[in-house]
């Protein structure tokens, strides 16, 4: 009523708050809505696994103990003055734990998600974006501002995105490069996706995953491959990589001068395509050996380039 005293109770609402339903009626609600936990005011549910929205309260039960509802609050109007309140509640406690858990695994995979109404040009990020910008949850956001975070060369790709999505629904699935709160530069992957109604984009929407790690183990990666390219290069002796399928995943140069091929006609190929078929029978217990783990040193002669010759051949197993 208009003092805050509960009038009415239904079975339902007792029992989620462990009272008979008798029991309420003459209680003073602020008794019930707990508003200042942890000195926050009203607290929001987190709702969805897209972008959380809607508010929400945690509800005193009898025993002390919290439970969180989505709650919706109908002033009830006699002849236009508000003279009591309905409020409805529903238990969300299992939606609360899902979406603790999502926190945990977005945080874990350093993915967060967000959202962008077109009309009302609103930005949503849930909380694990804003860590991974290094700023303060519900910092106020505009499309400008995050645009600007982005690498120069990057923004153009975003705005072509964007604007690709806004004209045809189009999906998007793109690397960038942005300069977070403290001014590190972070590699992240973002998913764009749009929601239209009645033909139009109403609302952009996606996730984005910071995969810095995983660019710079890559990077790392290639620059080890780069050097071992160089190192096999430079030796004159022949190197080939054969896997267990017999097919040739790699040649360095002295192999393309020894079977006076390009490494393109080489790699890729099965042993059978790249070596003479004596040469693949001689050598085929030496090599079901080496598949087998053996490592195994063949010796061979024939003729080459008009020459007679006699090499040897290691076959080492991976």
């Amino acid at each position: 009523d208009q003092v805050g005293n509960v009038r009415y109770a239904n079975p339902a609402a007792g029992r989620m708050l462990g009272y008979e339903a008798e029991e309420l009626v003459g209680l003073d609600y602020r008794v019930l809505i707990n508003d200042q936990i942890e000195g926050d005011g009203v607290r929001r549910s987190r709702l969805t696994s897209d972008i959380m929205r809607g508010v929400g309260a945690l509800l005193r039960r009898k025993d002390g103990r919290y439970r969180p509802v989505q709650y919706k609050i109908v002033p009830i109007t006699e002849q236009g003055v508000t003279i009591g309140t309905v409020l409805v509640f529903r238990d969300v406690t299992d939606r609360v734990r899902l979406d603790n858990l999502l926190k945990d695994m977005q945080a874990t995979a350093k993915i967060g998600g967000w959202e962008y109404d077109i009309d009302a040009k609103q930005v949503h990020w849930t909380d694990a974006l804003y860590a991974m910008h290094d700023m303060p949850v519900n910092t106020p956001l505009s499309d400008k501002d995050l645009l600007a975070m982005l690498h120069p060369e990057d923004q153009r790709k975003m705005q072509a995105a964007v604007q690709k999505a806004v004209d045809s629904g189009g999906p998007s699935d793109l690397h960038a490069r942005l300069t977070n709160g403290h001014d590190r530069t972070l590699h992240v992957r973002i998913i764009l996706q749009a929601e239209r109604r009645e033909g139009r984009t109403v609302r952009l929407h996606g996730t984005m995953q910071d995969v810095t790690d995983l660019v710079m183990a890559e990077h790392q990666l290639r620059e080890t491959r780069d050097f071992f390219e160089l190192t096999l290069n430079a030796i004159p002796t022949p190197v080939t990589f054969v896997d267990a399928k017999m097919q040739v995943t790699y040649a360095n140069r002295a192999m393309e001068e020894w079977m006076g091929r390009a490494r393109e006609q080489i790699v890729g190929q099965h042993l059978r395509e790249v070596v003479s078929s004596e040469s693949l029978i001689s050598l085929g217990p030496q090599i079901a050996a080496a598949m087998r783990g053996e490592s195994v040193l063949a010796t061979e002669s024939g003729v080459r380039n008009g020459r007679t010759r006699e090499w040897q051949t290691h076959l080492v197993p991976e």
